[in-house]
């Protein structure tokens, strides 16, 4: 049971997970029990069973601190020593006496279909889905340069992350000759394929072996630490104890594969706390910087920016479990036959995947497709809180003279390899009219 609940937990499927664990006898409560029933009374909001177990939790997030600062053998997990799980925590993907190559291509042929805006280059797909955590991705490569036509084109080099990060930059001319040791970092929100995406501003062919994935004891604890550390914050706050809830941030242990979430709560305590205008208008531009559309944070950082975003639905449709559309505006001469609207849409989860509005035209008593027009930037994944608006023209549903009642939208994933419509919570009818907007 505890297994079936932390793979619904890796998934994002938190109230499955909790209701999981709540049909299971739960007595004596043991770490792992704690590990995951307090989180997920917090991600779910129940309250009272957060205050059951914040005990516990505060208990387990002392003895994982105190883990982090012992050596590898001196720590148990499972009856597993650590020396040992760190001699085996590692995916080996190519070996050292195979050598691998990848061409790095100069369009978008070969670019995942979750960030078809990257720039140029050529995806690295690894054959492992990881669970939540900081991973170490490591190879010794070898770049083969082609001249690219232009005298001053040192051959600058980015690595891209799963979300779409850039990860890495430099110059193939800076590594060491011969096969050159590469390292990126990077942490997984919940469970997700694994990938690189290389691009060059040089045609480059690049040879590697020991490619690896990798991570110790100490990363895993690392996790569960800061699970507990955010939960506990959002719990604090919630209780209104917003000074507690800053300390328990202070002392997230980095790197923090959840830093995005910290950082929106310790914003939330400090605006709590009524701490100086200065220090939440700085937390709220740093914020702003992983996640440019948190609304929150416009409202201190841009108002003029999240003026121009309103919620001002009175029932606002969700689309779970990824997206609300929140708000609409229309400008023109009349409501009915307006010039141009605009859709405001809310993210409701982290690593939003790619989606999209479909603009239809009622035609009798059917809709015929117009346009699609993505929902978001297309260079990445929404996280929750950011709000966006997609402002479209009665031309794209076909017909520039089509009326309100006329037009209609559906959402749609933006992807290939997870085509679809999401359909609207609480409607039989998964196209909308955007009359029945309200």
């Amino acid at each position: 049971t505890l297994a079936a609940a932390a793979i619904l937990q890796q998934t994002g499927h938190m109230r499955q997970a909790l209701d999981l664990l709540m049909s299971t006898p739960m007595t004596p409560p043991t770490e792992q029990m704690t590990a995951l029933v307090y989180p997920l009374a917090v991600a779910n909001a129940e309250w009272d069973l957060a205050d059951q177990w914040a005990q516990q939790a505060g208990e387990l997030q002392a003895r994982l601190k105190q883990a982090l600062t012992m050596p590898p053998e001196a720590i148990s997990v499972n009856q597993i020593n650590g020396y040992f799980y760190n001699q085996c925590a590692r995916i080996r993907i190519s070996p050292s006496a195979v050598i691998a190559q990848l061409v790095i291509q100069s369009d978008l042929a070969n670019s995942p279909d979750d960030f078809q805006s990257l720039p140029p280059g050529t995806t690295m797909e690894l054959p492992a889905r990881l669970a939540r955590g900081v991973y170490t991705i490591t190879m010794a490569a070898r770049p083969q340069l082609r001249s690219s036509g232009q005298p001053d084109d040192a051959g600058n080099f980015s690595v891209y992350d799963h979300r779409g990060r850039a990860i890495e930059q430099g110059q193939w001319n800076k590594l060491p000759d011969g096969f050159a040791t590469m390292e990126f970092t990077v942490p997984f929100g919940r469970e997700s394929a694994a990938w690189l995406h290389f691009t060059s501003t040089k045609p480059a062919k690049l040879e590697y072996r020991d490619l690896e994935i990798r991570w110790n004891i100490h990363d895993q604890i690392r996790t569960l630490y800061n699970d507990l550390t955010a939960a506990r914050a959002a719990h604090s706050l919630h209780k209104g104890l917003a000074d507690q809830a800053l300390a328990i941030l202070t002392n997230a242990a980095p790197p923090c594969w959840n830093e995005l979430e910290l950082q929106r709560l310790e914003f939330a305590a400090l605006q709590a706390v009524r701490t100086g205008p200065e220090r939440v208008v700085q937390a709220a531009r740093q914020l702003l910087q992983k996640s440019p559309d948190y609304f929150p944070a416009l409202q201190v950082a841009n108002p003029d920016t999240a003026q121009r975003l309103p919620a001002n639905l009175a029932n606002p449709i969700r689309f779970p479990p990824f997206l609300a559309l929140v708000g609409m505006q229309a400008s023109g001469p009349e409501a009915a036959s307006t010039n141009q609207f605009a859709l405001i849409f809310e993210a409701l989860d982290d690593d939003t995947p790619p989606l999209a509005i479909l603009i239809h035209r009622r035609h009798h008593r059917s809709w015929r497709e117009g346009l699609r027009m993505p929902i978001g930037p297309a260079d990445r994944r929404l996280q929750r809180g950011e709000r966006v608006a997609v402002r479209f023209e009665p031309e794209a549903s076909g017909d520039p003279q089509c009326e309100l009642a006329d037009i209609g939208i559906a959402v749609q994933a933006n992807v290939q390899w997870s085509p679809g419509t999401l359909q609207p919570a609480g409607r039989h009818d998964a196209i909308i009219s955007l009359l029945d907007i309200k």
